[in-house]
């Protein structure tokens, strides 16, 4: 009878991962593996080589996009893309030193989401269009290009992480701050005027 896994895969995964971004994509296995109380052999023999591990350990996850494949609900149209706002920038803060790291180890992210039937910014992408789409189709923003609402929040999300985390530019609002204000601006430009006085703004 075969012995039994005392990791799975998952668990191997997120330690690899946490080492990774811990040390460098240079650590050696042999520390990943003293991490799980394996053998570096082990490692290799679930995922048949360092390069395997590493890709699949920083791989940037599907964001959580729950709220948006259930939205619009009845709550206002700027509480409901505050939320959203939240969960883009945070999926966005957990992603960059994934893709630093993957960018360090030679590894293109370009490249291997060429490799993923959707890139978890396509699917992000694809669901905040849809979301803006039925919006539009319930009165409750102006009539308008769904893709071109949904990049424009998404640019406004990333952009903070950009010129903060990238650039190292100090801003003087926390980011709950910033995403409540930018989801403001954003409604102000956006929503229909049955949702303005509908959702009292």
């Amino acid at each position: 009878m075969a012995r039994p896994r005392e990791h799975t895969d998952e668990e191997i995964l997120s330690a690899a991962s946490d080492v990774l971004l811990e040390q460098g994509v240079k650590v050696a296995t042999s520390v990943i593996a003293a991490r799980l109380g394996l053998s570096s052999a082990a490692l290799f023999h679930r995922f048949g080589s360092k390069r395997n591990l590493i890709i699949q350990a920083l791989m940037p996850k599907p964001p959580n996009l729950e709220q948006v494949h259930s939205g619009p609900d009845e709550r206002p149209i700027a509480e409901q893309l505050a939320e959203i706002g939240e969960s883009i920038v945070a999926h966005m803060q957990a992603m960059a030193p994934r893709v630093q790291a993957l960018h360090a180890a030679g590894m293109p992210v370009k490249e291997l989401f060429r490799q993923t039937e959707s890139p978890p910014p396509v699917l992000m992408f694809q669901s905040l269009s849809a979301w803006f789409q039925r919006a539009i189709d319930q009165g409750r923003i102006q009539p308008g290009s769904p893709e071109n609402y949904a990049i424009a929040f998404l640019g406004s999300m990333h952009g903070r992480h950009f010129f903060g985390e990238v650039l190292g530019i100090p801003f003087s609002t926390s980011r709950e701050d910033y995403i409540q204000s930018a989801t403001q601006m954003f409604t102000l430009g956006c929503v229909s005027a049955r949702e303005r006085q509908e959702g009292g703004q």
